[in-house]
């Protein structure tokens, strides 16, 4: 899905003319169910402006304002992993071959609104939900020098603009089945915590948001001490309250040890109390 860059044909565009021009795009998520037929999705970029620099030092030449500045921009499908602290990388084109992006290179002018077919084509439907990265970047313009040199000094200030969207490919029937591989005590300057380690090996999308944990101390056998347990209504993560985990993709929850549980070995279970019964 990757065709000759832009760059060449705006020719001429001052640097000063960068700064003020990007874009924005909706929607961000695209969820594609290829059983029930929906396979073909729609986001609509929007050329966008942004207001000049505030320091009197930073100026550049006035031929050309920041409305006039036309915005490249190139989408990219890849690979998307989520690593343990929530974090997202984009290791490889994995994936990409699935979709056809129309047109994946295009140029916004002043006002205009385009719209972006994404189309998936694959031939066999993953077994479990499965997320790629929809990577929209504003490609640099070719630059070229004054004609005639400034008489003071000057800067050029150039912003580029990079969404990370989210494709989904979600089968039938999924459902997550997330589980706590282990958990610990960690101690540190802000005092103790709980560290869970989170793995969804179900088929589909887990969201964290108003997970409780019960969590039980273990006796010098390993075994449950049941009637000890407690359940933690409120897990007081960033991680946990605002991010979900894939099927096949671990997640660490760190918060601090309940204060009515002994520090010690525990076993944790995750409780998803908006989950569908």
């Amino acid at each position: 899905m990757r065709f000759k860059s832009l760059v060449g044909i705006l020719p001429g565009l001052m640097a000063a003319t960068a700064w003020g021009s990007s874009f924005t795009l909706n929607p961000w998520i695209l969820i594609f169910e290829p059983q029930n037929k929906i396979i073909s999705q729609i986001v609509t970029f929007t050329f966008q402006t942004q207001g000049p620099p505030t320091s009197d030092k930073v100026q550049g030449p006035l031929e050309q304002g920041p409305q006039s500045a036309p915005v490249p921009v190139e989408i990219n499908i890849s690979a998307r992993v989520i690593n343990l602290d929530g974090s997202v990388s984009y290791p490889s084109s994995i994936g990409a071959d699935d979709f056809v992006v129309y047109p994946s290179q295009f140029i916004l002018y002043p006002g205009d609104t385009k719209k972006i077919q994404i189309q998936w084509v694959g031939t066999t439907v993953p077994s479990k939900e499965v997320s790629l990265g929809f990577i929209a970047t504003q490609l640099p313009l070719q630059l070229k020098e004054p004609k005639e040199k400034p008489k003071s000094a000057m800067g050029l200030v150039s912003i580029e603009t990079r969404y990370e969207g989210i494709i989904v490919i979600r089968p039938k029937g999924v459902k997550p089945a997330v589980i706590a591989d282990t958990a610990y005590s960690r101690k540190d300057s802000t005092g103790t915590s709980l560290v869970v380690l989170l793995n969804n090996k179900g088929t589909g999308l887990q969201s964290l948001k108003n997970m409780q944990l019960s969590v039980a101390p273990l006796d010098k056998n390993g075994k449950f001490k049941f009637n000890e347990r407690i359940l933690v209504k409120e897990v007081k993560s960033s991680i946990a309250t605002s991010q979900s985990v894939f099927p096949g993709f671990r997640r660490m929850v760190v918060l601090p040890w309940p204060t009515d549980l002994p520090v010690g070995p525990v076993a944790v279970m995750p409780v998803f109390p908006d989950a569908p019964k």
